[in-house]
């Protein structure tokens, strides 16, 4: 696993760690963010600045906001995951104090609604 992380993440590093993907997400890379279309055809725009990590490995890479949102675009298939790792109200908290319980159960949270729209059928 390929981890990237710093105080700000620029065009070039987030286009070298997505290009590949690029095509298949629909990824668009503008001078100062990207965007991309979740299964509901609505645009998702990220800022570079306000990438904390990505994270990369052989089945997914991983954006990691600064605002604690997760998005998560597979590499073997167009399937994109987006995960809130915010418990509750607690938008207001920063990376730093989510802790990871929070992040657990809530991507158990994200991927138990993604398995119960594959077992009916829907994806």
């Amino acid at each position: 696993m390929k981890v990237q992380a710093g105080q700000e993440q620029t065009r070039a590093s987030v286009y070298e760690s997505l290009s590949r993907q690029a095509m298949r997400h629909g990824i668009v890379f503008h001078s100062d963010h990207l965007v991309y279309r979740d299964r509901a055809g609505a645009p998702i725009e990220i800022c570079y600045r306000d990438i904390f990590r990505i994270i990369t490995t052989s089945l997914y890479i991983g954006i990691m906001q600064n605002n604690g949102f997760l998005h998560i675009f597979m590499c073997n298939s167009d399937r994109k995951v987006f995960i809130d790792l915010h418990v509750g109200d607690a938008r207001e908290l920063t990376q730093e104090q989510i802790t990871p319980e929070q992040i657990s159960e809530n991507i158990s949270r994200e991927l138990a609604k993604i398995i119960e729209r594959h077992t009916n059928g829907a994806e």
